[in-house]
């Protein structure tokens, strides 16, 4: 007798943790699916205060005046897949040695931000093309690319055209 309650214990003790488990998933669920239907794509609406690491990170001063011009900010995926992307109209230009050309800057690397480029482009036409890159002379300075299996999967790249005062930040995850 004692080992038919003892069997039902564990019985009854099996069942409370699978409920439990069952009870934490579909929470899990739905908490996931109120997320992704609620996200939603921002289009021209990053202000100038949003913006100030993108000229930071450039090493351009943040205290000037500039516009943004055009910006596009997609919603995230569950595992934080996105496309950004910012075009910025700046006052002024100083450059430090960080910046490269098209011409200087390594195959792989110039594949990640052709990549970022027309992923971003898709959303935000402001931003220059492959060609334009060589073209207009276009300085580029890789701030963070990641790669999987030699592609191009993550990164952050910012551009700068000094003639025009134009600098375009793109971030990206696939």
């Amino acid at each position: 007798m004692a080992s038919i309650t003892a069997a039902t214990n564990v019985l009854k003790t099996a069942l409370a943790v699978i409920g439990a488990g069952a009870l934490a998933a579909a929470a899990f669920g739905l908490i996931t699916f109120y997320w992704h239907a609620n996200a939603s794509d921002r289009r021209d609406s990053a202000s100038p205060k949003e913006l100030l690491h993108v000229l930071n990170w450039a090493a351009l001063p943040a205290t000037q005046n500039f516009k943004v011009v055009h910006s596009f900010q997609s919603a995230r995926s569950f595992t934080g897949d996105h496309v950004d992307g910012y075009c910025i109209s700046l006052e002024s230009v100083r450059l430090d040695a960080d910046w490269k050309t098209a011409a200087t800057l390594e195959k792989p690397f110039l594949d990640a931000v052709v990549f970022g480029l027309e992923f971003a482009a898709q959303e935000l036409s402001c931003l220059p093309s492959s060609e334009e890159l060589v073209a207009r002379k276009i300085l580029i300075k890789p701030f963070s690319l990641h790669f999987n299996s030699a592609q191009p999967g993550a990164g952050e790249v910012i551009l700068l055209d000094p003639v025009t005062k134009e600098l375009y930040f793109v971030s990206f995850k696939v």
